[in-house]
């Protein structure tokens, strides 16, 4: 398996903004209202991490979060989840500052689509090694029901901790 050369990775987060590439690793530092916006993020973004088995360096500061992917692999058949669950946190951190953790409806709605983001990146991603049939049944319908309970959890858990 090949790595992905790092012209591609530096051209790629181009387009993402605040990413950068740094000795193999790609980087972005969220800032918040409030340190205890922050520590909200990095729970949430604690328990994708767990969720998609990828775990990246988190370091928390007065009211940031600076997160660091670290991985040797940028492709294969699983490389796909890792890009989804990059836009996905870009998405969750995107909707929290506007308020969208406020309520458990939008809470809900919000991890729903982050984890979705996730599951059909790397689901279409996996289709090109497996084939789309293939792919749905391996990489997509297995994780739906999860991903609605741990969105119900999320949305429980986020909306809990807006009270204290």
């Amino acid at each position: 398996m090949t790595l992905v050369k790092d012209k591609v990775i530096k051209h790629t987060l181009e387009k993402m903004i605040g990413w950068t590439f740094i000795n193999s690793s790609i980087k972005k530092v969220y800032t918040f209202d409030s340190y205890m916006s922050s520590i909200k993020f990095i729970n949430h973004l604690a328990a994708e991490s767990e969720e998609v088995n990828h775990h990246p360096d988190m370091a928390v500061g007065w009211c940031q979060i600076e997160i660091v992917f670290t991985s040797h692999v940028l492709v294969g058949p699983t490389a796909g989840y890792l890009w989804g669950f990059v836009i996905a946190a870009f998405l969750i951190g995107f909707l929290t500052e506007r308020g969208f953790a406020k309520k458990p409806l939008s809470s809900f709605l919000s991890c729903f689509a982050a984890t979705t983001i996730i599951l059909i990146t790397g689901m279409l991603y996996l289709a090109l090694f497996k084939g789309l049939d293939d792919a749905l049944i391996i990489g997509f319908y297995p994780f739906l029901v999860g991903d609605v309970v741990k969105s119900s959890l999320c949305a429980i858990i986020l909306t809990s901790l807006r009270k204290f």
